[in-house]
């Protein structure tokens, strides 16, 4: 990952360029707490649909096994109980 808060800020303009580097770097540091918190909800988020996309497919094999347990045509079915 990059970090862009180490990326050197810049002006191409000659008159007002310095205040405009200035304006960006308060504004830089003003919003890194902004930034961090949407960073680490993401990361949270990743965390989330891992978890999720894991019990998806635990999921679907368990469907899987069942299914193959389960009687189809020309097997007779099994009985839980016997009397």
């Amino acid at each position: 990952m990059v970090d862009t808060y180490s990326i050197p800020l810049t002006s191409h303009r000659q008159v007002v360029g310095a205040a405009l580097v200035f304006v960006k770097r308060v504004l830089r540091k003003m919003l890194k707490p902004v930034f961090m918190r949407q960073v680490a909800y993401n990361e949270a988020n990743t965390r989330v649909v891992q978890t999720l996309a894991s019990e998806i497919q635990r999921l679907a094999t368990e469907v899987e096994r069942l299914a193959a347990q389960r009687p189809g045509p020309g097997r007779p079915a099994e009985r839980a109980h016997s009397r």
